[in-house]
């Protein structure tokens, strides 16, 4: 069910200037001005504007970036605009024309459909209308409808994810229904998914669907056919009948193949295959002696024995076999051999358990995608493999075969290389921990014989058989790539070969042309100088995962640096397939990614562009492209491995966005924090951690209960979680006409002085401006008053539940006055109205005001209180409302720790810049405990920082990322060197590090690095002892979490493998002689660990144990 996937596109045509309707009616084929990277075949649709205002044509692109335009359409030119000289054109063929009002703007806008300004990709949304309303040549019942539509649904499900779950078959029962809807002749009411058509419902007709009751009761997915004895799908259908899955054909024949095959491997496969029970088979009946039962003069107890071996033999293959043909049927590969449970002797049972998987069209040749049941790491495990059945002999087999290192590497779905030495009765292969490059050159000497690429499943504990079938349903996924190229079925090699075309541009002219502003626009240089910072290969998407902004943004920018080497250097185009001229093989070789999740087409860097891009980086260009504008991102993200200086960084970047600062000028630390700790306590940088439980309730609102002092009457309040209450500090400014401040997001309070009618305490409170209560400093009851209230606060003068009596703004910290007998608890204030009588329940929201003697008041705002104080003061008629353009910086420190939807919860959108309030997308939600309209302010930043080797930004929060711009923080040995913290002894520890990275790198990734801040200490105590806790403390645990603790590779990364003295080796390994621990003969034994490690606590403390790093 692989199908070519396409682009599709919205532009606009101006038919005031461009007749475009009469263009397509009459030519049907039109080259339009490319402004986008259309490639041919891609889709686009046209929304014709002025009086039309619809999306009026489907076309297709036959051609795309042409020099010039072919086709002669002067007579549709009605402004003399379109005379040709656009410079690059796509020619686009008519498909089909739309008609009616479901394609207006205005229809299409309650879509999510936007007026292009230039072309933009098909929403999602916009895409399932259009094909909602598609008139369909067939017409069905509508329950018939129902449950072809579901099962489109299902089908375009696993047609767009192959390695799809159960989950990804439950629908909404509004997707059901609109897809129902353009299939039934008649209209599709809700009814019909909830009621008539589902099995889980008492009145039901049919048993065409399920219910999700684990998690949404609206959700439904399509019945198996089995599932229940009659009803599960409908009678009589015509299988010649053509329907649209995913914009291509299927007739319903295919689509009731894939109900019937297809299907059921997603819902209930994984349950019914005893994936769990075949290793447990492996790891206890391996070797085991074995004849035939029936043989003569066997006794009773023997014979017993060995049906009992032949039972558990015959159970392991049923269950290898359903596994062999669930896959098979999943990926359309057929069971190709038989499987046995004894080796080649018949006389001992296997040592590995083997499936293989072809094409139907390739049964004969001997490669295969091979599932393996065999023995790792002292348990048993599943390996799934590029497999050769082929003994070495035949040459042209196996280098057709090793053709898959042509490929680079899928890492990121866990696959390896092993190298295979003779037969698996002899053992597992070994993982090849060596560069491509390297393997490729052993394969060829033939030092390398055999070389797999496979994925190991390990044995989990607590996982369920579920888990073991989506792994390995993952893992043939990722691998059937390959299996494709080596049979030569698909080419996914990087295009073009050198051989093909070379562009003949040096390093040099590459480095002058990039640094010359007035050939290539700083600004373009994005994508290149990312892509290199990725390691020179990557998608335009996984660029804007990682760095912020949209894959077409870094995609455009790419082509525009393209065209402009081109038009310096006149260097000849690419011209491949089709025979257009191509632009980007200018700067990349490319291969195309139709199935990967991280983008549809990848670059790798032209190797002399990788050298002027690192000699670009070396000379600052990029660093000063940075600093040329220092306008800051209003969500930025600092993000890197453990000790890279995040949360220390994230202080810098604070108050260079507080100062208007770049953060280069901000070189003393000590200076930073002192300036941090000024902001900090004026309001304009506040801090918080989030963690698994951390939620809405203490980030935005939530409700708290409290009780009166008298311990008689609870109650609940409303309280602003911290990033609410930073958000509303950072608002706007209330000043007086003398100048006075007020804070427009301070809390408003109510006390009770002595009680609500005037007395004599009250009076002095009016008389000598403060506020007093009963209780003392340091009791339980004054504790809010004392330690809560900040200055700036407005304390509200309660005189009875509905009424105050005076409103004023809190100007000192409480103190304890002496010279009172009573009500000595006070604080200095401004009132800006006494002596009044108001009510306050219309700017209450409509309650009253609590009965406790001191009470936040958290339904009013201030600026309904100052003007309630301007109607009874005259003295603050001139009082206005200023904007607060003042930079806040709110840091979240740990950011991806945090369940993000939860915490956020609607506000998700509102952190985003164009929506922050006084923008002009502007947005603002609704609360629903408080009930208030809340929006961001344009001068709140947030700031988080995200340790990489928690969690990478891949598998963030997809709303997040997007949301944010993120800054790498990686280990820099060079900071070490600045601040001389670089040398313990003679031993270089920055040179130190930078090996201990580069190895770590190599075996894991750049994500799991060991940041230089550890080592930052030996600034103040460069001594061995120092270098020794650093070590034993910080650096050994963080590899033993990194590596689950695969001394090997400690031992690899330290360097202990090649040093002169085992006393300097920080991990010891020690042969293991498993006769000397085991009972009876384990020489037959596979897999037994042939060494124990320990951790040497001698070499700590000896300097040459770091210098042999190196």
């Amino acid at each position: 069910m692989k199908q070519t996937k396409v682009t599709e596109w919205i532009i606009s045509g101006n038919p005031e200037q461009y007749n475009v309707v009469d263009a397509f009616h009459n030519l049907h084929r039109v080259d339009w001005a490319q402004k986008a990277n259309m490639t041919a075949g891609d889709i686009v649709y046209i929304y014709v504007s002025g009086n039309v205002k619809a999306i009026k044509f489907k076309c297709r692109v036959n051609k795309a970036d042409l020099d010039e335009s072919d086709i002669d359409d002067r007579e549709y030119d009605l402004s003399g605009q379109f005379d040709g000289t656009a410079g690059c054109y796509m020619e686009l063929e008519l498909l089909e024309e739309y008609v009616g009002d479901e394609y207006s703007r205005e229809e299409l806008m309650k879509h999510g459909f936007r007026s292009p300004q230039g072309p933009i990709r098909m929403p999602e949304s916009v895409k399932q209308y259009l094909e909602s309303i598609s008139v369909f040549e067939h017409r069905y019942p509508v329950n018939t409808a129902v449950w072809i539509a579901t099962a489109l649904l299902s089908a375009e499900s696993f047609d767009s994810n192959p390695v799809c779950s159960k989950k990804d078959m439950y629908f909404k029962q509004t997707a059901i229904i609109q897809r129902a809807q353009k299939l039934a002749e008649s209209s599709v009411a809700n009814a019909r998914c909830s009621q008539w058509c589902c099995a889980d419902n008492d009145n039901s007709s049919n048993n065409y669907l399920r219910g999700d009751s684990e998690e949404n009761s609206s959700l439904r997915r399509l019945s198996l056919l089995d599932e229940f004895p009659e009803k599960t799908h409908p009678e009589g259908l015509n299988m010649a009948d053509e329907l649209t899955m995913n914009g291509n054909k299927m007739t319903m024949e295919e689509l009731f193949y894939f109900v019937r095959e297809q299907y059921p491997t997603i819902i209930g496969n994984d349950s019914k295959i005893d994936y769990i029970g075949v290793l447990d088979y492996l790891r206890d009946n391996t070797d085991v002696p074995y004849s035939k039962p029936d043989a003569p003069g066997l006794a009773a107890e023997e014979v017993s024995r060995l049906l009992e071996v032949k039972k558990k033999g015959q159970n392991a293959i049923a269950e290898l076999k359903k596994m062999a043909e669930a896959f098979a049927v999943r990926f359309k590969l057929e069971k190709c051999m038989s499987m046995s449970w004894l080796d080649g002797s018949n006389t001992k049972t296997r040592r590995y358990l083997w499936a293989p998987l072809k094409y139907g069209k390739y049964a004969d040749n001997p490669v295969s995608v091979s599932v393996f049941v065999e023995k790792r790491n002292s348990d048993t495990c599943y390996r799934v493999s590029l497999e050769i059945k082929n003994d070495g002999d035949d040459k042209d087999i196996m280098k057709q075969y090793h053709s898959h290192l042509d490929i680079p590497l899928n890492v990121a779905a866990g696959l390896v290389y092993v190298s295979v030495s003779g037969s698996n009765e002899w053992g597992t292969p070994d993982i090849l921990n060596k560069t491509q490059d390297e393997i490729k050159q052993e394969v060829e000497s033939g030092k390398l014989k055999k070389v797999q690429i496979c994925k190991y499943i390990d044995r989990k504990p607590d996982e369920t058989n579920a888990y073991y079938h989506t792994e390995i349903t993952k893992a043939i996924a990722a691998i059937l790539p390959y299996y494709d190229h080596v049979l030569g079925i698909e080419k996914i090699e990087y295009y073009p070969s050198l051989a093909e075309y070379d562009p003949g541009i040096t390093a040099e002219e590459y480095e002058r042309i990039l640094g010359d502003e007035n050939i290539v626009k700083s600004a373009w240089l994005d994508t290149l100088h990312y892509l290199y910072l990725m390691g020179g290969i990557g998608t335009c998407k996984q660029i804007a995962n990682k760095y912020g902004n949209g894959a077409a943004h870094y995609n455009t920018n790419a082509i525009n640096v393209a065209k402009a080497v081109h038009k310096e250097t006149n260097c000849p185009l690419c011209a491949r397939d089709t025979g257009e001229n191509q632009y980007w093989p200018v700067l990349f070789y490319g291969r195309d990614l139709a199935d990967s999740a991280d983008g549809v087409f990848s670059y790798k860097m032209r190797e002399p562009l990788m050298e002027a891009i690192k000699a670009l980086e070396e000379r600052g260009v990029f660093q000063e492209m940075k600093e040329a504008n220092k306008e800051f991102d209003k969500n930025l993200i600092l993000y890197g491995p453990p000790g890279t200086g995040k949360t220390y960084n994230s202080a810098t970047y604070a108050v260079a966005i507080c100062d208007g600062k770049s953060v280069d000028e901000l070189t003393d630390y000590d200076a930073v924090m002192k300036r941090y700790n000024e902001l900090k306590k004026a309001g304009r940088i506040a801090f918080t951690t989030f963690h698994q439980s951390y939620g809405y309730e203490e980030f935005i609102e939530g409700i708290k209960p409290i009780i009166d002092e008298n311990k008689q009457d609870i109650g609940y309040t409303i309280e602003p979680g911290v990033f609410k209450e930073f958000c509303e500090n950072a608002r706007s400014i209330v000043r007086t006409k003398n100048g006075d401040s007020i804070d427009a997001g301070a809390r408003i309070w109510k006390l009770t002085i002595m009680n609500g009618d005037m007395n004599q305490v009250k009076q002095e409170c009016f008389e000598e401006n403060n506020v007093r209560m009963g209780f003392d400093m340091d009791s339980d009851e004054a504790r809010s008053f004392v330690e809560d209230v900040k200055l700036g606060d407005i304390i509200l003068s309660f005189k009875t539940r509905k009424t105050i009596d005076g409103i004023a703004i809190v100007i000192d910290e409480a103190v304890e006055l002496q010279d009172k007998s009573m009500y000595k608890t006070a604080r200095a204030v401004k009132w800006l109205a006494k002596n009044i009588d108001e009510d306050i329940t219309d700017i209450n929201n409509g309650k009253l005001l609590h009965r406790m003697t001191f009470a936040k008041v958290p339904n009013m705002n201030v600026k309904d209180v100052i003007k309630l104080a301007e109607k009874v003061n005259p003295g603050l008629e001139s009082t206005v409302i200023e904007e607060n353009t003042e930079p806040h910086v709110f840091i979240i420190d740990e950011i991806n720790r945090g369940n993000i939807s939860k915490i956020f919860g609607e506000l998700i959108t509102l952190i985003e810049s164009t929506k922050r309030a006084g923008m002009s997308e502007s947005a603002s939600a609704i609360l629903p405990y408080s009930g208030d309209e809340f929006s961001v302010p344009s001068n709140v930043y947030i700031l988080g920082t995200m340790n990489t080797a928690d969690r990478s930004i891949a598998l963030m929060d997809t709303a997040l990322r997007r949301r944010f711009q993120f800054i790498e923080m990686m280990p820099d040995s060079d900071v070490l060197r600045k601040i001389h913290a670089d040398k313990v002894e003679d031993l270089d520890v920055a040179a130190m590090l930078d090996k201990i990275n580069e190895r770590i790198t190599f075996l894991y990734d750049r994500e799991h690095t060991i940041g230089h801040a550890f080592f930052t200490g030996l600034k103040d105590d460069a001594s061995l002892s120092k270098l020794q806790s650093i070590f034993e403390k910080s650096v050994i645990p963080l590899l033993q979490e990194y590596f689950y603790e695969d001394y090997q590779k400690i031992q690899l990364v330290l360097g202990d493998n090649a040093k002169s003295d085992d006393n300097l080796k920080f991990i010891l390994d020690e042969k293991v002689v498993a006769k000397n621990i085991f009972k009876g003969n384990v020489e037959d034994v596979i897999d037994l660990p042939e060494k124990r490690y320990s951790i040497n606590k001698v070499a700590f403390g000896n300097i040459n144990s770091y210098k042999e790093i190196l």
